[in-house]
């Protein structure tokens, strides 16, 4: 009885185990991986090793030639895809030395970078396997934003597309990586058994605000762009992707002031969920920020400084375009392009305002 206890228990613990690393991307192992966009590779000379071909610019994931393609989403100001970075170099030289570049296909894809710096990534690191850029985090927002960096996905060829068999949140090692290439070109199941890696946004998260707390956060941030005066905030209707509210003045006038409290999950896994409030005018201007939960690096709470500074920053802007050279907070890249990237999404519904 109690060697049937102790079986029962295990099998409730694996099951738990792996219905937490299924919950951590929106796609499931067997399943066919979405057609995503690369917009571009850091070097043309990438193009003829991945696509067989020398002209540049931006292709479909199923354009990609071979039987197993190994695909890892990463920044390249995370830290741990730092670490993973020389693990994937290894692993692109060993396949050239058991000729296996024809079959099996290594695409590092940089969410929110751009094919300019993640030129200088891979000069810096020393890096000749071929990296795609994807500004938009495109990749992320298709397979699931619960995903850490750096997210190791192993695809085998399906028909025109691909299908994912394994992925790893977190690095991975070289040999684990290289079993699962090797079983997937032998025809069998990959049984890669390193512990699957929990983002730190998940154990840690901001509490969710009420549409009562994020409309005084809202009317908080409007009075401030006001000079003091004192500003309600009105929840829009008929936007579907997110709360968002109007002022109005004294006088229960409305102003061409519209803002929003956004959460915007981090792409490193080592990092945790931005929380910020913004607001801006129906011209695509932002008028006001502040963060309500923003971390650097270790994690540490940016200071009232580093969030007047980036404010600035984006108030001078005619449109949100990030540039890390001098846009960021200090050791808060990732979450700066990350607040960027979300103020444009939610400029995308000026239309449906106007």
């Amino acid at each position: 009885m109690k060697r049937l206890l102790v079986a029962l228990l295990l099998l409730f613990l694996a099951a738990i185990a792996t219905a937490d690393e299924e919950a951590a991307l929106a796609l499931s192992v067997g399943e066919s991986l979405p057609n995503i966009t690369v917009y571009g590779l850091a070097d043309y000379k990438d193009y003829e090793a991945l696509l067989g071909r020398t002209d540049t610019g931006g292709f479909d994931l199923e354009q990609i030639k071979g039987e197993v393609l190994v695909l890892e989403l990463f920044n390249r100001f995370c830290m741990s895809c730092w670490e993973q970075a020389p693990i994937m170099e290894s692993i692109w030289e060993r396949l050239g030395q058991d000729k296996l570049r024809d079959r099996v296909k290594l695409l590092g894809l940089a969410e929110g970078n751009t094919e300019a710096g993640l030129l200088q990534f891979k000069e810096e690191k020393g890096l000749t396997y071929p990296l795609g850029a994807d500004p938009t985090f495109s990749a992320l927002d298709m397979i699931g934003d619960s995903a850490g960096t750096p997210l190791t996905l192993l695809l085998r060829r399906e028909g025109s597309g691909w299908q994912l068999t394994y992925f790893h949140i977190g690095v991975l090692e070289a040999d684990e990586i290289y079993s699962g290439i090797e079983a997937l070109l032998a025809g069998k199941a990959v049984a890669i058994k390193a512990e699957q890696g929990i983002p730190a946004f998940m154990e840690d998260e901001p509490e969710e605000l009420f549409e009562t707390q994020q409309r005084e956060e809202v009317e908080l941030l409007f009075t401030r762009i006001r000079g003091g005066a004192l500003t309600k905030a009105e929840r829009v209707e008929g936007v579907e992707a997110f709360l968002l509210f109007r002022a109005y003045d004294e006088e229960g006038k409305p102003l061409d002031l519209y803002g929003r409290v956004a959460r915007r999950r981090p792409v490193c896994d080592l990092c945790h969920t931005n929380v910020f409030v913004f607001a801006f005018d129906s011209g695509g201007r932002v008028r006001g920020f502040d963060a309500l939960y923003a971390t650097k690096l270790a994690n540490d709470n940016w200071s009232a400084e580093e969030t007047r500074s980036f404010e600035e920053r984006l108030l001078s802007k005619e449109t949100v375009t990030f540039d890390p050279d001098t846009d960021a907070v200090t050791t808060a890249t990732m979450s700066s392009s990350l607040m960027y990237d979300e103020i444009r999404r939610t400029l995308e519904v000026l239309p449906e305002l106007k």
